[in-house]
């Protein structure tokens, strides 16, 4: 996920991720408001994460006026088209695809490696490079304006969830993605919205006609992240080109002195020997 800003080309914020979602664009988002400051417009696609209601949400309390591109007039996005190609013409190239080695790539632990050459690339490179558009490096184009900031504590709250529901008449409790959470008494059989982190679901805060209630108490919690939360995808173990089923033979042929399979026909022959005959009439 990436934001440019339209007039310098410069990428506001970015992040590799393990798909394309709603959590991943938010952080995306998150980090180009909190690094960059706060566009007055974004326009951006169509696509599923795009046209999520909590980025609409976000983008309301932040004072952002969201549009989208129309549909089936690709020309409008040629711009961040064109800093993708670029991405995969030069950082992608040098990093191996699927995570397996190759010449001349390199391999990276996970995302936070991945973010972090990502960032190398377009703060030493891309950002200070002179762009064939607009005749201008992106970060000396971008220094010239006055970008807008907010606190930290605003902007966690404008990138929090929502979701309304009915607080039971007789329990004053709230029920959410499975979980029962005790609210004020007071607040018994109305309608409340609640504001919380996708990632941690045992805090939630609840709100009334624009009034703060605090955050309900957990009453029973069976569900710690939103179901729209994914784990990522597990990594698959490297060959080391060890065959460890013939070492556990070789330590076996080891131990016993021999790689001849049991004769059960010399056991019977060894037990016919006259010493061991003898042996059983003295016994």
């Amino acid at each position: 996920m990436a934001f440019l800003d339209d007039h310098s080309r410069f990428v506001t914020g970015y992040r590799w991720g393990w798909s394309e979602d709603s959590l991943h664009l938010a952080v995306a988002f998150k980090r180009a408001v909190a690094a960059r400051g706060l566009p007055a417009r974004a326009y951006v696609d169509n696509g599923a994460c795009f046209v999520d209601e909590t980025i609409a949400v976000t983008c309301a309390k932040l004072g952002i006026r969201i549009t989208h591109s129309p549909p089936y007039r690709p020309e409008g996005r040629g711009k961040i088209e064109r800093f993708f190609e670029t991405v995969r013409g030069q950082f992608l190239v040098e990093v191996s695809p699927d995570g397996m080695p190759a010449p001349g790539r390199r391999v990276p632990d996970g995302l936070d490696q991945l973010n972090g050459w990502f960032t190398t690339w377009a703060e030493h490179e891309y950002h200070v490079r002179v762009h064939s558009s607009t005749g201008a490096a992106p970060l000396a184009r971008w220094s010239a304006g006055t970008p807008r900031f907010i606190s930290a504590a605003e902007l966690d709250a404008a990138f929090l969830w929502e979701a309304i529901r009915t607080v039971a008449a007789r329990t004053a409790t709230i029920k959410f993605q499975g979980n029962v959470y005790e609210t004020a008494p007071e607040l018994a059989g109305r309608e409340v919205t609640i504001r919380y982190s996708p990632f941690d679901l045992s805090r939630i805060e609840v709100f009334c006609r624009g009034a703060s209630y605090g955050h309900a108490q957990p009453h029973a919690i069976t569900r710690h992240c939103h179901p729209k939360v994914k784990q990522p995808p597990q990594a698959v173990p490297a060959v080391t080109g060890i065959d460890y089923l013939q070492l556990l033979e070789d330590k076996r042929t080891a131990a016993d002195g021999t790689a001849h399979s049991i004769s059960y026909a010399s056991l019977a022959a060894a037990a016919a020997r006259p010493d061991r005959q003898e042996a059983s009439d003295d016994q």
